[in-house]
């Protein structure tokens, strides 16, 4: 087993197009989950957050439920397909770390928290993380796999 990192689920199009990340040292995998699981992941507010693969465990167990169950599911297959399978799976997006510029962990006033992925061609992509207590999950993981492309959130306000 490797190193990877699964983040997940994030959100994009309204919640409408939920992703996995799976990071490794050199890549991000991003992962589109389906319409429906998408529906149900953004509706229950699930958000499992952060599965370290070689580690163990999974840390921000939010959730309840059936969502919970789909979710860890998911989270134990992406631990599992081999690396090259990720990189070359159709709708999956590939972020090159040599390529991102940052990755930058918001809260927002209205809305969900966001990570957003910067890359230095200056495109930027939005995730939603719809599960605010996760957020701090997300983040840690975060900067513990790209500590030199993290950039952190504003302290909470008090």
């Amino acid at each position: 087993m490797d190193d990877r990192v699964v983040i997940g689920p994030l959100f994009t199009a309204g919640g409408f197009q939920s992703w996995f990340f799976i990071c490794f040292e050199d890549v991000i995998v991003a992962t589109p989950q389906g319409f429906w699981f998408s529906i149900a992941s953004f509706m229950s507010g699930t958000g499992l957050g952060v599965h370290f693969g070689a580690v163990g465990g999974l840390i921000g167990a939010l959730a309840q439920g059936s969502g919970k169950t789909q979710e860890s599911k998911r989270i134990t297959k992406l631990r599992e397909d081999p690396k090259d399978a990720l990189l070359s799976a159709k709708g999956n997006v590939v972020y090159r770390t040599a390529e991102i510029a940052s990755l930058e962990l918001k809260r927002v006033t209205i809305g969900s928290p966001e990570l957003i992925v910067t890359t230095h061609a200056g495109k930027r992509k939005v995730y939603g993380v719809i599960a605010a207590r996760a957020f701090d999950d997300v983040t840690q993981a975060i900067q513990a796999v790209y500590p030199k492309l993290f950039v952190a959130p504003p302290p909470k306000k008090k």
